[in-house]
């Protein structure tokens, strides 16, 4: 009998009107000297207005701050509502955190459901919770709900919206591999609860919550929100965005990333291999940008971060001095091109040519000015230099050279406006 009571109390832990009623969803919270910020995640998620019970599971993983005095006085505001588990030493830093995480929402976590906040990012929206776990109990083949955030840079004091899907519904596959920020971020998350725990090779990777987001996806599907309930924060003190702002840090995280993505293509029997590989593309590209805006020498660098590691990224080093040698080839292909015209314009005003007018900068070869489409709006200026629609540019078209600082992902689509205003001959850099 006893036996039965305390099981009992174990998955009914909540009493309204005199009756058990077990909590639908768990909130994780992971903390680390978040001393600065705590409490505004943790009133954002007791402020959540819903029509069933959830709990907040908060793990400090060994704060040397203020956090747990904070963590205390909530504990006694909110009682059984509140779980804490403290460490006495920090497990991110040995790579054991996932696994333990792993093992208090399989043991302790009582939700159907798991939402996750770190302790830096807050809700904006007190209907959050609502709105996403109606959405997927009337859906039971969704996985995983996510939607809009604000991105706040703690560096620049920059605040954007996040955007990572271009409309409300079903994400596909290939938008989540595509978009390098998961589409969504980790505070809008609500998944079920048996699709947290990660198979291979989705668990072997220090990415963070893209590997949930696509393993998802491969479950069931995935929902986006195209509404604006939360916020992240980038760059706070001892977080991971922090922590790559570093170059080791960064060219370690981007190396996660390659060779994640290539056990993801075997494992996916190279169904989006096109996709996957535009990715490795674009982190190896991003490496070797990282390395050279530093003053050093790329292939000294990995060499170095190589040995640091062991060789555990070895897939990803051979890829990466692959690329260096093909860019060596590419410069000089770029360097003869330019040189048959009289002008050098690049098609872009985004990251992308920005890094290619850095890079070009370093070949001594000169920008005359910036081209875009017709139908995008044109800035009067980029980079201190003019910047002209297609149509409007002052050259003869066979004078000007024009070099293509744009993600390949719309390639079609700027080769028909190349072509449909006369420049049939143009160069598109890997870089």
């Amino acid at each position: 009998m006893c036996k039965h009571i305390n099981l009992y109390k174990k998955y009914n832990t909540v009493i309204t009107k005199g009756l058990y009623m077990k909590k639908k969803v768990s909130v994780l919270c992971v903390v680390f000297n978040h001393e600065k910020y705590i409490s505004r995640a943790l009133n954002s998620i007791f402020s959540q207005k819903t029509q069933f019970e959830f709990e907040v599971i908060v793990h400090d993983d060994a704060s040397t701050d203020g956090t747990k005095a904070i963590l205390e006085k909530y504990k006694t505001r909110y009682g059984k509502k509140l779980k804490v588990y403290y460490e006495e030493e920090n497990k991110y830093s040995r790579g054991e955190l996932q696994d333990i995480l792993n093992d208090i929402i399989l043991n302790e976590a009582e939700g159907d459901y798991i939402a996750l906040c770190e302790g830096d990012d807050y809700w904006l929206d007190d209907n959050k919770l609502q709105i996403q776990v109606d959405y997927m109990d009337n859906h039971q083949d969704c996985v995983m709900s996510g939607h809009n955030s604000l991105w706040v840079d703690n560096v620049t004091n920059e605040i954007t919206v996040c955007n990572g899907v271009d409309s409300e519904g079903r994400v596909s596959i290939s938008e989540l591999i595509g978009n390098r920020n998961g589409c969504f971020s980790t505070a809008s998350i609500v998944l079920r609860k048996e699709k947290y725990v990660l198979p291979k090779p989705f668990s072997e990777c220090g990415i963070g919550d893209w590997p949930m987001k696509l393993y998802s996806a491969e479950q069931g599907y995935v929902y986006y929100f195209n509404r604006i309930m939360s916020v992240y924060n980038l760059y706070t003190d001892n977080s991971w965005s922090k922590n790559t702002l570093q170059l080791t840090n960064k060219i370690i995280h981007e190396m996660d990333m390659i060779t994640f993505f290539i056990k993801l293509n075997c494992h996916w029997n190279y169904m989006y291999e096109n996709d996957i590989q535009t990715q490795i593309d674009s982190c190896i590209n991003d490496i070797i940008y990282q390395i050279e805006s530093k003053g050093e020498i790329v292939s000294t660098k990995i060499a170095d971060i190589n040995d640091l590691t062991n060789r555990k990224y070895q897939d990803a080093y051979e890829m990466i001095n692959r690329k260096i040698i093909l860019r060596e080839k590419e410069d000089s292909e770029l360097k003869a091109f330019v040189d048959k015209h009289i002008y050098n314009c690049i098609m872009g005003c985004g990251v992308k040519a920005k890094k290619l007018t850095e890079h070009m900068q370093k070949l001594n070869i000169d920008i005359d000015g910036y081209v875009v489409s017709n139908n995008q709006i044109v800035p009067f200026e980029y980079n201190k230099k003019k910047v002209w629609r297609l149509r409007d540019l002052p050259f003869e078209k066979k004078d000007v050279a024009v070099i293509i600082g744009i993600q390949s992902d719309i390639r079609d689509e700027i080769i028909q406006s190349l072509n449909e205003n006369g420049f049939n001959d143009f160069f598109w850099p890997s870089v």
